[in-house]
């Protein structure tokens, strides 16, 4: 899996000198605040029941999760397009920026992310992590074509936002070509009263999870608009393509490793609970340790690489990302053993996470207001701030990898045999 998702990266990346002479830093950081909304609310469409698919007790569990995620997805994607359309109509923290357009692009965007997120967590559960880097090379390919092919006629957000749905929808098509789930679907009937009794069984998971996540979604839109806000859409756009860079290996990394980890700390906390500590600990150490052996190299020369790889105009953008490096390693060793949260008894101490890094990057923004830093000086708060709340997430993640559900799996799965 590692091997096709790094195939889909590098494909990606491919595009990228060609994507950052294509447009403008103002036109990107339009296409950054389209993003961050709409990373927030795919955060929140399932209410995250699409976590309670792999570590489902029963197959039919699992079918009825994922039918009542989808379902549940179909209800709030449009009302997360109607929030969108209400911020660009009061033209609000730069939504006015924005056409009117924007919300069904959204709502395009949300509604075929819903069918590859279902269909992941199903793979996961069938522990064919294969099929979902295979899908990534998919993703990567048409989101990257797109996005360079449209920009030559219309070097606009819209371009790189219909890259992004279009890749989607790829990913989609790849992933269910090869998924057993509707074939499944036919041979167990499922009553709607099971379906409700089900996603009840399961509600730890919204009630729980759910909060936290809102938390973290809120911060990289605060983040975004905050940006917008003090340094304009040019601004964010170089903050924007800094971010986005960065996050190629996180999300390589965590596409590539989260899965697997996951099914690896799910299995152990049903069969040998006591394995889960000692691979948590493990895991983010290594992780951590490469990253910092690679990455403090590569900031000493980042502003280089940006000029080189996107061109001259963002240059800037280097400078950011060698001060924002810290805090992407950091998120770069959690972020696979994340999911550690859905496996505990104290999943709330995720919001110690999230709690001081909404507040510490509130309280960085704010700063900079006040005394009227520029973007560079932002960025060095921003980063102060988040690398403090990745430190505090590996100690809440240490702590619940010690406090395993399976009391709770057990209790359940007598029940549902019953």
């Amino acid at each position: 899996m590692m091997a096709y998702t790094a195939l889909g990266q590098s494909i990606y990346l491919l595009a990228g000198p060609l994507i950052g002479r294509l447009y403008s830093p103002a036109e990107f950081g339009l296409y950054g605040l389209f993003y961050a909304f709409s990373v927030a609310a795919i955060g929140l469409v399932f209410l995250n029941y699409d976590f309670a698919i792999p570590a489902a007790l029963s197959e039919r569990d699992a079918r009825r999760l994922t039918r009542g995620a989808l379902l549940i997805s179909l209800v709030l994607s449009p009302v997360a397009a109607l929030i969108m359309t209400g911020l660009i109509l009061c033209d609000l923290m730069g939504f006015g920026n924005l056409p009117f357009s924007a919300p069904l692009l959204l709502l395009a965007l949300l509604l075929t992310q819903a069918v590859v997120q279902i269909l992941q967590s199903w793979e996961i559960r069938r522990r064919q992590t294969l099929v979902i880097g295979k899908a990534s090379v998919t993703l990567n390919s048409i989101r990257g074509a797109v996005q360079v092919g449209l920009g030559v006629v219309l070097p606009s957000w819209v371009a790189l936002a219909a890259g992004e749905v279009l890749g989607r929808v790829g990913n989609a098509a790849h992933l269910a070509k090869r998924s057993d789930l509707l074939s499944g679907y036919r041979a167990i009937r499922l009553s709607w009263k099971e379906q409700r009794l089900t996603l009840y069984r399961y509600r730890e998971f919204p009630l729980v999870l759910l909060p936290s996540q809102t938390i973290d979604g809120a911060v990289a839109f605060v983040q975004s608009a905050g940006v917008t806000y003090l340094f304009g859409p040019a601004g964010l756009g170089m903050f924007f393509l800094m971010r986005r860079t960065l996050d190629m290996p996180v999300a390589f990394v965590f596409r590539s490793l989260s899965d697997l980890f996951y099914e690896r700390l799910a299995q152990d906390a049903r069969e040998q609970p006591s394995l889960v500590r000692p691979f948590f600990i493990r895991s983010v150490g290594l992780i951590a340790g490469v990253g910092f052996t690679v990455g403090v190299p590569a900031m000493l020369v980042s502003p280089e690489i940006f000029a080189f790889i996107f061109g001259p105009e963002w240059r800037e953008a280097g400078i950011l990302a060698a001060i924002m490096a810290p805090a992407a390693i950091l998120n770069l060793a959690v972020a696979p053993v994340a999911r550690i949260f859905a496996l505990t008894t104290r999943p709330y101490l995720r919001y110690w996470f999230s709690a001081v890094n909404l507040t510490g990057n509130i309280l960085a923004l704010s700063v900079s207001y006040w005394s009227a830093f520029n973007l560079t000086q932002a960025t060095a708060c921003l980063s102060i701030a988040t690398s403090l709340a990745y430190m505090v997430y590996f100690a809440a993640g240490y702590v619940a990898s010690g406090n395993l559900r399976t009391r709770t799996m057990s209790s359940a799965k007598d029940a549902s045999d019953r």
